[in-house]
């Protein structure tokens, strides 16, 4: 079960099974990170810096690429199979008597998972919205609310605003609170949730100034001080306010922390090995070039295709499946402004659209519908076959499609 289906709102569960396995989440200082787009790579760069900061840091996210344990690391490391098999089966009556969610057992795992090795600091990552989110539960030392747009509308709301007072439902009580939210509405609706729980606001656009250097660097000015000359790993004009969100949050961080141009310097440049993060723009084939995304809404899209338009050049292709939830015609619309064939694909879930009737849909909106496959594996091992070596290529729309995309790439760089 998964989805709208899936989603089960409310602290209950959560409170009642944390309480029983001890209250792991009280054992360490916590980051709370939620909003539409950018809040993954967000939390795992604040990990990042955290860490080369010399913090033990956990870092949990969701959902996971591949393996379980992904969505539970410290220092970017996962636990062992051993180690999750174990903790299943030691707390399973606690999650039966609860009546918790996948989300929520895997959520207090990884709480039970950082109380044991000893983190100096949780990030968090919100599951879905804010305010019912089993992630709640917290008492964090400061949220983060990052870009809000329009996802997951039947579950969260409809309009901009419905959604933000859902994301604003993460904001404590005399909590810090940073933002880098520039939809008027949806920041007025953050700065009214702060105001009623007397949460300072702190915002990316007043506090942070971004100046883009030389050879892709770039420099964060901040009230604390100038960071010069940053090389991201994670490539995209998108991911340097994810990044200066990260270097003002540590900031932000109540003398947890002492922060210096060295440590953000090696967090921002080695986030991937520092967080575990993956499929953030990540090449993953380099003749011809492939990319994957965790993009599944329609700014993430454009995102991701101007990230790969800066760093390697135009797109020549875009491979893509949806879930039934999604608005194709926003899809469509960036789709033949940039005017870039699309090869459909099959999503291993109920919930998903059927490739060829996306690709109708596509088609029938103006898009260059290039035709459909039922399998990633089959759909990229043509590509690099048919494709010459100076085309690029990005893959986006799921999870589930960016995991066999993975997948796909460390088969074939297993057997190099």
């Amino acid at each position: 079960m998964a989805g709208k289906d899936a989603y089960k709102p409310g602290l209950d569960r959560i409170s009642n099974l944390l309480g029983t396995v001890g209250n792991p989440q009280d054992a360490f200082p916590s980051v709370h990170i939620g909003g539409t787009n950018g809040k993954g790579s967000t939390a795992s760069m604040v990990a990042a810096i955290a860490t080369s900061s010399g913090l033990r840091t956990g870092l949990h996210t969701s959902p996971h690429l591949i393996e379980l344990s992904e969505r539970m690391r410290v220092d970017g490391v996962a636990p062992p199979a051993t180690w999750i098999a174990h903790t299943v089966e030691r707390i399973s009556e606690e999650i039966t008597r609860s009546e918790a969610s996948f989300f929520e057992a895997t959520f207090a795992m990884s709480l039970l998972y950082f109380q044991e090795m000893e983190v100096d600091l949780a990030v968090i990552e919100v599951g879905l919205g804010g305010r019912f989110d089993a992630t709640n539960i917290l008492t964090p030392v400061l949220c983060i609310i990052t870009q809000i747009g329009l996802d997951h509308q039947e579950i969260l709301g409809d309009t901009v605003e419905k959604i933000s007072r859902e994301k604003a439902g993460i904001i404590k009580p005399e909590t810090p609170v940073l933002t880098n939210v520039t939809h008027e509405s949806a920041l007025a609706c953050i700065q009214s949730a702060a105001t009623d729980r007397s949460a300072p606001l702190h915002t990316l656009g007043e506090e942070v100034e971004i100046q883009s250097g030389i050879e892709g660097s770039v420099t964060f000015k901040t009230p604390l001080g100038t960071y010069e000359n940053l090389h991201l790993e994670l490539n995209g004009v998108h991911q340097q306010s994810n990044a200066a969100m990260a270097v003002r949050a540590i900031e932000l961080l109540p003398t947890l922390v002492d922060i210096s141009q060295d440590a953000v310097d090696q967090g921002l440049s080695n986030v991937s090995r520092l967080s575990g993060l993956r499929a953030r723009s990540e090449k993953i084939w380099s003749d011809p070039l492939i990319v994957v995304d965790v993009a599944h809404n329609s700014e993430a899209m454009v995102a991701a295709l101007n990230a790969v338009e800066h760093a390697y050049g135009p797109v020549d292709r875009v491979f893509m499946g949806l879930m039934l939830d999604k608005d194709v015609s926003q899809f469509a619309r960036v789709l033949v402004s940039k005017n870039i064939p699309i090869t459909t694909l099959v999503i291993d879930s109920e919930r998903a659209f059927d490739p060829d009737i996306l690709g109708s849909i596509l088609h029938g909106l103006g898009a260059r519908f290039d035709g459909a496959e039922s399998d990633v594996f089959i759909a990229l091992d043509e590509y690099v076959q048919s494709a010459s070596n100076n085309e690029n290529a990005l893959l986006l729309g799921s999870h589930l499609i960016a995991a066999e995309a993975l997948k796909w790439a460390d088969a074939l760089n297993s057997d190099h």
